[in-house]
């Protein structure tokens, strides 16, 4: 409770003050028991890390260079030099948000080494699992949301992306801050508001580096919406007022884009390619996702070479919108094939598996997936 000092000032009662120290000291006292795995995570993206561009790093070290230096490929590849990354023949300021960009840009900006940012993937995965230490210790015992956290923080397939200039680690960290956020929302009255902002901080900046989540939240909006007219309840209101100011954190982004495309609400050009694999209905895939490289190169994507054909001389934007429609029309005329591939997709999110054009079955391993639960 809160005591009167001279002058009419409030302040916090020895109480209240004891007790916000003890719950300090307990939380720095359980933050000890991960600091082993912020060594092992820096030790994987020292050991592992490669002193070639590998995947996805080049493409996002493009955009974070064209942030700095708009300037042509020809000129791109000069700067770099020979030892540099590969330029897309794309245009990567619409592939990718510029979340992930903008954590790189003080790396080149002062010319860093790679592997320090590579280090910093692995402060947001521990931070990551800082959040989720802190979002079940508000609704588990101590020792389960240890033992929780820690199983978590142990997962294989989160360990696979710390040493590669990637997004995923800072995806991680976005969603369980967004998590731990919007539930404070509701549980600590006192802070409502700050919970608020930074819950909608860590969502807009989610869409800006995984530009389909730009859309997730639309969606949630018009849902809360939707339900906020038919049922008045102060939690929607809460809800809503997090997903709207998220997407007003977002409209310089949005802006942007519609300056290159003329477009209004346009978040990216890589969400037509993602969905037209995740509609694919052949029977030896399974939705995992392959570029227009691979279906030239690779002989059991043959299938998709006559629709590529047609698609080879449209603009990026044109490319997304013909990818999109086909993917409707494969999703109305195979609905059961694509939720089977959507099915697949959560096993590789979750378990890095199944995949296509290999031996394993969906349903062994939905079998595997409900025998690892049981046990």
């Amino acid at each position: 409770m809160d005591t009167k000092v001279p002058g009419g000032c409030s302040t916090l009662s020895p109480l209240t003050t004891s007790r916000g120290a003890r719950r300090f000291r307990a939380g720095l006292y359980s933050m000890s028991f991960f600091l082993p795995l912020l060594g092992l995570y820096l030790t994987v993206a020292l050991v592992a890390s490669s002193p070639t561009f590998v995947g996805d790093e080049s493409g996002y070290i493009e955009n974070a260079t064209l942030m700095l230096r708009p300037v042509s490929p020809q000129d791109l590849r000069l700067w770099w030099g020979p030892a540099g990354p590969a330029v897309s023949p794309q245009d990567i300021r619409l592939w990718w948000g510029p979340g992930y960009p903008l954590v790189l840009i003080p790396f080149i900006v002062f010319r860093l080494p790679w592997i320090a940012a590579k280090c910093v993937n692995a402060i947001f995965l521990f931070g990551a699992i800082i959040y989720v230490y802190g979002l079940t210790r508000r609704y588990l015992a101590r020792n389960t949301a240890l033992l929780t956290t820690l199983s978590l923080g142990l997962y294989p397939p989160f360990l696979r992306e710390v040493h590669h200039l990637v997004s995923e680690n800072l995806v991680f960290l976005l969603v369980c801050g967004f998590m731990f956020h919007f539930c404070a929302v509701y549980n600590s009255p006192r802070l409502r508001r700050l919970h608020l902002a930074v819950a909608s901080l860590y969502l807009a900046y989610l869409a800006l580096t995984k530009v389909f989540f730009g859309y997730v939240i639309a969606v949630a909006a018009i849902l809360c919406l939707g339900a906020l007219l038919w049922r008045r309840a102060p939690e929607l209101r809460s809800a809503l007022a997090i997903f709207l100011v998220a997407l007003i954190w977002c409209v310089p982004y949005l802006w942007y884009t519609h300056s290159l495309t003329g477009r209004i609400f346009y978040w990216g050009t890589s969400g037509g390619l993602s969905l037209y694999c995740m509609s694919t209905p052949y029977p030896n895939e399974l939705g995992s996702w392959f570029s227009a490289q691979d279906v030239k190169e690779n002989p059991e994507l043959a299938p998709h070479r006559e629709f590529f054909a047609k698609l080879e001389g449209l603009s990026d934007v044109e490319h997304d919108d013909a990818l999109k429609k086909q993917a409707i029309y494969n999703i109305i005329h195979h609905p059961a094939k694509y939720a089977q591939n959507w099915v697949a997709n959560v096993g590789r999110l979750l378990f890095s598996y199944p995949h296509s054009f290999t031996p394993q079955r969906l349903r062994e391993s939905l079998n595997k997936v409900s025998l690892s639960t049981r046990i």
